[in-house]
């Protein structure tokens, strides 16, 4: 799947100190360039984060990206670990059938 590139869950604490800790920066960086990377300086303009700002708040919208980040990661690795375990199942399969056929025929 995907060109042999597979990714590893026991990654996600470090994309996400990659995430969190590139914030910080980018939030003292959009002040003087008149941006809003991340989406750290202002809450309107983006149908998402109006939409956590209803929700929580102009001053806790930024919150409502937690389970967003948790729903995004869960959706990437989702197929992954559909494969693994459908990949597994068909393994245990084949080894039943194996010894099924080899009590069968002793």
């Amino acid at each position: 799947m995907a060109g042999g590139y597979r990714p590893s869950p026991r990654r996600i604490p470090q994309v996400l100190a990659f995430l969190f800790g590139t914030a910080l920066p980018i939030y003292f960086v959009n002040t003087p360039l008149a941006t809003n990377f991340y989406f750290l300086n202002n809450p309107y303009g983006n149908v998402i984060t109006s939409t956590f700002t209803a929700w929580l708040g102009e001053k806790y919208y930024i919150l409502g990206f937690l389970p967003a980040i948790a729903l995004a990661l869960a959706v990437m690795y989702l197929p992954w670990t559909a494969a693994e375990r459908c990949s597994a199942c068909t393994k245990q399969k084949k080894i039943a059938d194996k010894s099924a056929n080899f009590s069968r025929k002793s």
